[in-house]
C-alpha cells in the first residue's frame, strides 16, 4: 500500500518525543556438529554439539561469557546486525536459520533498556568454525552443549544447561511454567554466574529452537557431507537431542525431511546400489552403503533403476 499525500504530510510532522525509545541489539546462537575423533573407525559415528561463545573485553560483565551481538545501526535489519557483530567479534560468517525468541525483560541489562532478538546460526560441514576475536571480544571459543529437559508437570519443565571448553565448565538452569494462555515464562532456576545478561535464558531457548527445527526443517543436512550415509545424519540427530536414537526407526522418521529437502537423487542412489532386501534393509538400519568408496555409478544406477529410489521415499 502506498502512502498518500496526507499520510507524507502526517509522517514529516510526526512528534515521536512522547513515546520513549529502547536500545535494540541483536545476538546470534551459532552451532556446528563437530566430528569425534574416533569417527573414521566407527560404523556409527557420532558428534557432539557446540555453540560460539565470546568472553566480553569491556563492562558490564567483562570477562564474562555470551553470544556474539550488539547494537541495532541506522538503517539496518535485526538480521544484518545479527550476521555484522557475529562477523566482526569473531571473523566467522554462519548460515542462519531464523530466529529464536525476543528478550525485553526491564532489567536485563545493568546499562539501559535493552530489547535483544536472538538469531539461529550454523556453521555448515567442511567449514573449520575457527574463529579470531576482534572489537569488543577478548576471546572466542567453541563450547560443547548440552541440556536436559525434565518435566515436573504438564505446566512446568525445567532446562539443565552445562556448555564445557576445556577447563571450563558453565552450568545452569532455567524452568518453564504456563502461563494458561498457550504460552510459556521463564524463569532462572539456577543461575550460571559465568554468563551475561540473560544469556543463559537465551542459550537454553537456542538450544530448544534446534531441537524443533531438526524435525521440521532440512537444516540437519548442514552438518553431513553432500554424500553421507543414514548414519551420519543420525549421529547430528543424537547429538542435537542429547540422547541415542534407535536406528530401526530413525530412517522412517527423517523421511518427510528428506523429501521436503529435496535430497538429490544421485545422492540417494549413493545409498544402495540395488533394489534387494539386504540393500534397502542395511540403509534402514544405518548401515554404510554398499560400495561405499568411490561414488561412481550413481548416474548409470539412477537412469537404470528409476523406480527404486521412489519405492524407498
Amino acid at each position: 500500500m502506498q502512502l498518500s499525500e496526507e499520510d507524507i504530510r502526517f509522517c514529516e510532522g510526526y512528534d515521536d518525543s512522547p513515546y520513549w525509545h529502547p536500545s535494540v541489539t541483536a545476538d546470534s546462537a551459532v552451532f556446528r556438529a563437530l566430528d569425534t575423533p574416533e569417527n573414521a573407525t566407527k560404523k556409527y559415528p557420532q558428534r557432539k554439539l557446540e555453540l560460539l561463545l565470546v568472553k566480553r573485553g569491556r563492562p558490564p560483565f567483562a570477562g564474562g561469557w555470551a553470544l556474539p551481538g550488539g547494537f541495532l545501526e541506522k538503517n539496518e535489519s535485526l538480521a544484518d546486525c545479527a550476521a555484522r557483530e557475529c562477523r566482526e567479534e569473531t571473523g566467522l560468517a554462519p548460515v542462519y536459520q531464523g530466529d529464536v525468541a525476543t528478550f525485553s525483560r526491564p532489567d536485563r541489562d545493568p546499562r539501559t533498556r535493552v530489547i535483544t532478538q536472538c538469531f539461529l546460526a550454523v556453521v555448515p560441514h567442511g567449514e573449520s568454525g575457527d574463529v579470531s576475536a576482534a572489537d569488543d571480544a577478548a576471546e572466542a571459543a567453541w563450547f560443547s552443549v548440552s541440556m536436559r529437559t525434565e518435566a515436573h508437570s504438564p505446566e512446568h519443565y525445567r532446562c539443565h544447561l552445562s556448555l564445557t571448553h576445556e577447563d571450563i565448565v558453565i552450568t545452569g538452569s532455567i524452568d518453564l511454567i504456563s502461563d494458561g494462555r498457550g504460552g510459556w515464562r521463564r524463569e532462572v532456576h539456577e543461575d550460571a554466574d559465568a554468563l551475561a545478561f540473560d544469556h543463559l535464558e537465551m542459550i537454553c531457548c537456542a538450544v530448544e529452537s534446534l531441537r524443533t527445527k531438526l524435525y521440521r526443517t532440512p537444516i540437519a543436512f548442514h552438518w553431513v557431507p553432500e554424500q553421507f550415509r543414514i548414519a551420519d545424519l543420525q549421529g547430528v540427530f543424537e547429538a542435537v537431542i542429547g540422547e541415542e536414537l534407535l536406528r530401526t526407526t530413525f530412517f522412517e522418521h527423517v523421511k518427510p525431511l528428506i523429501r521436503r529437502a529435496k535430497i538429490s537423487r544421485k545422492a540417494l542412489a549413493f545409498w544402495i546400489r540395488s533394489t534387494n532386501t539386504t540393500g534397502i534393509i542395511a540403509l534402514r538400519m544405518g548401515s554404510p552403503p554398499l560400495n561405499c568408496g568411490a561414488p561412481k555409478g550413481d548416474d548409470d544406477y539412477e537412469r537404470a533403476q528409476p523406480d527404486a529410489l521412489d519405492r524407498l521415499l
